[in-house]
């Protein structure tokens, strides 16, 4: 399994730092509560449309007016992000506690209102468990948290990702 790390820092395209600050408690609580991991990158969608992935790329030629590289977020999220993939996030809503997911669905395209809004459209269905504050987690893992929203965690470890997960998960769930 490979080690992620995903930010969780949606704009919407605001500028407003307090406006900025709900839309991320939003998008933390709709993660925590429908157990989901995401992020932004919207595309002109219906409410409760199904879309595939090959439409999404082609909506999201026609609104942004690029193909998707390689290395972009919602490229990587969905087509190198694997079930049973550990990912390491962290949440403001939680006082910045680190959390650590196991990834258990595919890529799909949100689009009801409660995630339009919180700029969460691009999800994928997690377990979660909270590993606690930064002493808890290592330091590979901290100093991994720069601006990129998503990114490999190289050169650490997994073992040790594993192993906290396993400390903290419920027994149906552990890690061989």
């Amino acid at each position: 399994a490979t080690i992620w790390r995903l930010h969780l820092l949606p704009t919407r395209g605001e500028n407003d730092w307090q406006k900025i600050a709900e839309i991320r408690k939003e998008a933390q609580t709709l993660c925590l509560d429908r157990s989901v991991l995401g992020m932004g990158w919207s595309v002109d969608a219906a409410p409760g449309e199904n879309i595939s992935w090959k439409e999404y790329k082609e909506r999201f030629v026609a609104k942004y007016k690029r193909e998707l590289k390689k290395e972009d977020n919602v490229r990587l999220w969905n087509e190198d992000v694997e079930i049973g993939d550990l990912v390491w996030t962290r949440m403001t809503k939680l006082n910045g506690e680190y959390l650590l997911a196991r990834v258990t669905g595919e890529w799909r395209y949100e689009t009801t209102p409660k995630f339009v809004d919180a700029d969460m459209v691009n999800i994928r269905e997690v377990e979660f468990v909270c590993v606690g504050n930064k002493s808890s987690v290592p330091g590979k893992i901290v100093n991994s948290f720069t601006p990129k929203t998503l990114q490999p965690i190289k050169s650490v470890d997994n073992n040790l990702s594993r192993d906290l997960w396993n400390q903290h998960c419920p027994p149906t769930s552990l890690i061989d």
